[in-house]
């Protein structure tokens, strides 16, 4: 009996059951082991936590035995059922036996039973709910079992059940199988089933904390958020709005629970909701020890790897602190304020951070220097908190305090108070090189007013020519103004100042971003070198310093030499962190940064994901960068074939303020478009253009990324353009890239198969699919046979390889797949068909079956019928 894996499509339903509304998914393996221990003639006993899923696993294991040819029935006890003896078999019986039963003294009715459940011939008999059957019925269920029926029974771990249940596995030769909660991926998978679209990264993640990744409190939750309009969209990606609440049934649960609960047990519960998290020495005046073991056995508290107490289940948290009165929580916070006043030792920094949020909400005054250096302390994945310590500390109108509050509110994209806040500042007598350093960021890159924005600066560093802050913001001005000869003299300028304050780290990133786009990788590395012990030294003015020095690390190989390699073990790791950590802007920026490596290794689908989930999270970076993030969207859309909403992200696109660097990654954008559409000689003329471009500006790696573009489209104007450049990474995708146009230029098959092969042992897939499928045409218009089936042979393989690409054989051959009607055209074409006869077959004009037709050549590279049939098989 093969064993099955089940989909949201098919998913096994329990009758009468919650768990019948919820998404099946992460127990195909448990299904596939539970199947061959039916096969063997083996039981399964199901345990884990209420609403894991094992009743619908339960449900699974039975559907999966009949449809094997297994004799199988299933039962549900319950406590009404054992008000009866042997009440949980009667739904099995026929009617005559249940009124001979009925008549029957208790031994008797046993008897009366047990041979009524073995003329029906089971061979498989499934439990839910098994700790709930009375002694009798767990008796027959043990002589079942001892009779060779296999049994499957689900249970509460926590439960005392009869003591005859407890032989039942030894004797049914069962295993013990824990349902475990589901994985933040298959949480990811959960909710995309019930929201039905794809959900943000970070919100899978919320919800997987939030619910434990116990299927039913996941199922009720995501239900609340989609009735209380908590579900945003952007594009096509799918977002929880946060804080979330618990859903009605779990916040009902918990109510209940508390109003169960001992007095000391219930204040030591709600005195840690309201603290958030009770370090374990600071908790040891404020709770005794037993009521501190009653939570955490019951379930209530848990104590961290970071020996700090907190609610056991996070969206608990809030149902808790609802029953908390006023008085009530004052009294709770004054408790915790005394007590951490009261540490025998000096706090750490996360616990001065805690008492200090515990002062704010007891309304407490805090100085202006303890709300500033709390502010520092506080982790970047808590920014409200952080702004709450700033608007206390700028509440005065201090000129430091409110350019603090402003760098803060510039860094979360909320430009306009800002730069309020920073006119303020200055009237105050604010430092004017700050001000005037975050008022440039603001405007230049937060709102796209590069050349206003650096008018201003100029004027700035006409004063202070030495400031590194201003410096290192003219920097990334002059690169968004597509100035980089400028920008690399402002960047070794800037380099050859002794480092001091946040602004040396930001100069040193902008700088090293600029040297790499000048194709200087040698400054831009020594830069990101340089950067490190910076971000470490400054960490208490620039929090984000480290993840800045990790996206630098990955940068500046991907800028130079397109090592995918890289970018993609660095850039998941800093992705992976940012969720881990909450680092909201960090993750747009690495999600923008592993989406390039990926669609690089062909993985197109993956890209678009990324790059919505970058364009989706709100910061400055974001705001900054979301030209080329769209940009980037639009040709990896193309690429995933979903050329529709690529035209419809373009004009998105075409709408939004950029900067003058920002232009080129527009032009390719619509260059892929084009190609998309057939239009093969157009994109490429576009891309060489772009690059030409970029060229003249200095920009080689842009000026690269433009014919590359080009030679990609068949373009040998691009070709001789990259013939030209010198001192490239030896081994780097740079290099290979000249090498592929020189094998173009040269017409030569062979020299290409070469190239694909080095494409793809650098993990450049992309770039390997479509060489090998020049090779391919290459062949088929030299009429070399040979050479033309073993180069789509390679492509077939490597396509396999890529299934990020949607169509990649049509994709490969040369980018964009054929429509539905060109690929019917085409294939009566290679037939040998005529126009004419084309257009009859199908119902269309000549001209229209003529318009097809060419497009279709167009973008398969052929020019006769001869080499499209030879070519039909890779189609």
């Amino acid at each position: 009996m093969p064993p099955r894996e089940f989909s949201p499509a098919r998913t096994p339903h329990v009758t009468g059951s919650q768990e019948a509304l919820v998404p099946y998914i992460g127990r195909a393996a448990l299904l596939r082991a539970a199947g061959l221990r039916v096969e063997a003639g083996r039981g399964t006993v199901l345990t884990g936590p209420a609403g894991v899923g094992k009743s619908r696993t339960l449900q699974a294991i039975v559907e999966l035995a009949e449809r094997g040819g297994t004799r199988a029935e299933r039962l549900l006890a319950s406590k009404a059922s054992a008000a009866v003896p042997l009440g949980a078999f009667l739904p099995l019986l026929p009617r005559d036996a249940i009124d001979e039963a009925r008549a029957a003294d208790p031994l008797g009715r046993a008897a009366v039973v047990r041979s009524a459940v073995l003329a029906l011939g089971l061979e498989l008999l499934a439990v839910d709910d098994a700790h709930l059957l009375d002694d009798a019925s767990a008796a027959l269920l043990h002589d079942l079992a001892r009779a060779g029926v296999v049994v499957v029974i689900a249970l509460d771990p926590c439960a005392t059940g009869p003591d005859v249940l407890h032989a039942v596995p030894e004797t049914a030769r069962a295993e013990t199988v824990e349902v475990p909660p589901l994985t933040q991926e298959e949480t990811a998978e959960f909710a995309e089933a019930v929201l039905q679209g794809t959900i943000d990264a970070g919100s899978a993640l919320t919800l997987h904390r939030a619910s434990g990744g116990i299927p039913l409190a996941l199922r009720e939750l995501l239900e609340d958020q989609l009735r209380s309009g908590g579900v945003d969209r952007t594009g096509d990606l799918l977002s929880i709005r946060e804080p979330l609440r618990a859903a009605t049934p779990v916040d009902a649960r918990v109510r209940a629970g508390l109003a169960g609960l001992d007095g000391d047990v219930r204040e030591w519960v709600e005195l840690v909701a309201v603290a958030e998290r009770v370090p374990m020495d600071l908790a040891a005046g404020l709770v005794d020890d037993g009521a501190a073991d009653q939570a955490e056995a019951g379930g209530w508290v848990r104590l961290d790897g970071h020996r700090q107490y907190r609610i056991a289940q996070p969206l608990h948290r809030r149902p808790v602190l609802d029953t908390v009165g006023s008085r009530a929580r004052r009294r709770a916070l004054q408790a915790l304020v005394d007590a951490g006043r009261s540490l025998p030792r000096e706090p750490t920094a996360d616990e001065r951070v805690l008492l200090g949020r515990w002062r704010l909400e007891l309304g407490e005054d805090l100085a202006r220097d303890e709300a500033l250096q709390l502010a520092v302390l506080t982790s970047p994945s808590q920014p409200e908190l952080r702004e709450r310590f700033l608007r206390v500390a700028a509440a005065d109108g201090d000129p430091t305090a409110l350019a603090a509050l402003a760098q803060h509110l510039v860094a979360s994209g909320s430009l306009e108070e800002a730069e309020r806040l920073l006119w303020r500042a200055e009237a105050a007598g604010g430092s004017e090189e700050r001000i005037a350093a975050l008022l440039a960021l603001a405007t230049g890159l937060g709102e796209r007013r590069s050349t206003e924005a650096l008018a201003d600066l100029d004027r700035a560093l006409e004063r202070h020519p030495q400031s590194l802050d201003l410096l290192g913001v003219q920097v990334a001005l002059l690169q968004a103004e597509a100035r980089s000869s400028e920008a690399a003299a402002a960047a070794e300028r800037l380099a050859a100042l002794p480092a001091s304050g946040a602004g040396s780290v930001l100069g040193e990133v902008y700088g090293a971003v600029a040297m790499a786009a000048r194709g200087d990788r040698e400054a831009a590395t020594r830069m990101a070198d340089d950067l490190r012990p910076l971000a470490e030294r400054y960490v208490h003015q620039l929090p984000e310093g480290p993840m800045l020095h990790a996206w630098l690390e990955a940068t500046v190989p991907w800028v130079t030499a397109r090592d995918a390699r890289i970018v993609v073990r660095v850039g998941q790791a800093g992705y992976d962190q940012t969720l881990r950590d909450g680092l909201r802007p960090d993750r747009a920026r690495f999600a923008h940064l592993l989406a390039a490596g990926r669609l690089a290794q062909g993985d197109a689908r993956t890209a678009v994901r990324l790059l919505r989930e970058a364009e989706a999270v709100p910061c400055f970076w974001r705001d900054s960068q979301r030209p080329d993030i769209v940009a980037n969207l639009v040709e990896s859309l193309v690429l995933a074939g979903e050329a529709d909403e690529a035209e419809r992200t373009l004009e998105r696109l075409r709408a939004m303020r950029r900067t003058p660097d920002q232009e080129g990654a527009v032009r390719l954008a619509e260059a892929a478009v084009l190609m998309a559409q057939g239009e093969r000689d157009a994109a490429a003329a576009l891309a060489l253009e772009t690059g030409d471009a970029a060229a003249a500006r200095g920009e080689r790696a842009a000026a690269a990324d433009g014919w590359t573009a080009a030679l990609r489209y068949g373009s040998e104007e691009a070709a001789r353009r990259l013939q030209d450049l010198t001192d490239l990474p030896a081994g780097s995708v740079r290099a290979l890239v000249v090498e592929h146009a020189a094998a173009l230029l040269a017409h030569d098959p062979s020299r290409l198969t070469a190239v694909a092969e080095a494409y793809w042992a650098a993990d450049a897939r992309l770039l390997a699919v479509e060489a090998a499928a020049e090779a391919a045409r290459t062949a088929i218009a030299a009429d070399d046979t040979v050479e033309a089936t073993a180069a789509t042979e390679r492509v077939l393989r490597w396509s396999v390889a890529t299934p990020g690409l949607a169509d990649p054989l049509a994709g490969a051959l040369p980018l964009a797949g054929l429509t539905t009607r060109e690929q019917e055209i085409v294939r009566l074409a290679a037939t040998g068909l005529q126009d004419r006869e084309i257009a009859a077959e199908l119902g269309i004009s000549v001209r229209t079956a003529q318009t097809h037709l060419g497009r279709a050549f167009n973008k398969l590279g052929v020019h006769r019928r001869q080499q499209l049939a030879r070519l039909l098989p890779s189609i």
